[in-house]
């Protein structure tokens, strides 16, 4: 059922925190890290009787994910306890470390995909774009020089066309080309100077930008598992600037600017990072393992229909 699936999944994001804490003691069936998560455990155990209360056993689950919501502790609890409502604390390592079991296989529908002009034909045409500069490390005010025709300080529209086609591999429609040149030319007849060329690309809300947004956090959580040798753990790691078992706006725009985008600007990256917030659950100003591993496990954000 989909709660289960839910519960299943912050156990393995428990265990992987858990483990990550652990300093890699040994393997996930060690006694070594057994025994490193049982001491992590015992630490709340302040009777020292070996098990958990329902407030300890909170305090407990929250020193691994601070966002877990009470009624969500219940039920993870529910899984656990005794007939008392206490928690063994044996029984608890056990739990945490229990590989998931494979999910039953079932037919499902591939996600819907957004549409190719989301956004209109402008965002259709930055989606190419953007991403080519990065994968080539180009800066705007670079390219801009680069496409600029010898002693001019202005691109036309066809010597803008050209300089796209020439990056994307393709060139672009008519209407791509015509909305690109026009969100970048006061004054169409004198053609793009530098300045209003970056301003074309510095839009940081509607329709179009967040499906920017999302195929920007599925090309940087690629990236990041590529990096890591597709462990989460480790890749959460990476961008856990402060040590702290948490990921906060800092680490995740060294992210974003490293492996997805190196042109975005900090209104772009906050709004990125408000998106990821919606995404992975998180209201705070971090997102904790949990959080990260809805964003981020797939190496790739699920479109919606827009």
């Amino acid at each position: 059922s989909g709660a289960s699936e839910l519960t299943d999944a912050l156990w393995q994001a428990i265990a992987e925190v858990a483990t990550l804490r652990a300093a890699a003691v040994g393997p996930r069936g060690s006694a070594a890290l057994q025994d490193a998560i049982r001491q992590q455990l015992a630490a709340f155990d302040i009777t020292r009787t070996g098990f958990l209360d329902p407030s300890t056993f909170s305090k407990a689950m929250r020193s691994y994910s601070p966002a877990l919501p009470d009624p969500v502790v219940e039920v993870l609890r529910g899984q656990v306890c005794q007939a008392d409502g206490k928690v063994q604390i044996d029984q608890l390592v056990t739990k945490i470390l229990q590989p998931p079991e494979p999910p039953a296989p079932r037919a499902s529908p591939a996600p819907p995909k957004p549409p190719s002009e989301a956004g209109g034909p402008l965002w259709s045409a930055l989606r190419r774009i953007r991403p080519a500069l990065h994968e080539r490390s180009l800066r705007l005010p670079t390219v801009f020089q680069r496409w600029l025709p010898a002693g001019s300080t202005r691109l036309s529209k066809e010597t803008l066309g050209l300089g796209v086609a020439g990056l994307v591999g393709s060139e672009l429609s008519e209407a791509q080309l015509q909305a690109l040149f026009a969100a970048m030319s006061k004054h169409p007849d004198l053609g793009t100077s530098l300045e209003d060329f970056l301003a074309a690309f510095g839009a940081a809300s509607g329709v179009g930008f967040e499906v920017f947004a999302r195929e920007l956090l599925g090309r940087t959580g690629r990236s990041l598992l590529r990096r890591a040798k597709g462990s989460l753990s480790g890749a959460f790691h990476t961008l856990d600037l402060t040590g702290e078992g948490e990921v906060r706006i800092a680490g995740f725009r060294a992210a974003l600017l490293q492996f997805g985008d190196l042109n975005l600007s900090d209104e772009q990256v906050n709004a990125t990072w408000e998106l990821a917030k919606t995404i992975g659950g998180y209201r705070d100003d971090f997102m904790d393992f949990a959080s990260f591993k809805k964003i981020f496990a797939a190496g790739s954000v699920e479109m919606s229909p827009t």
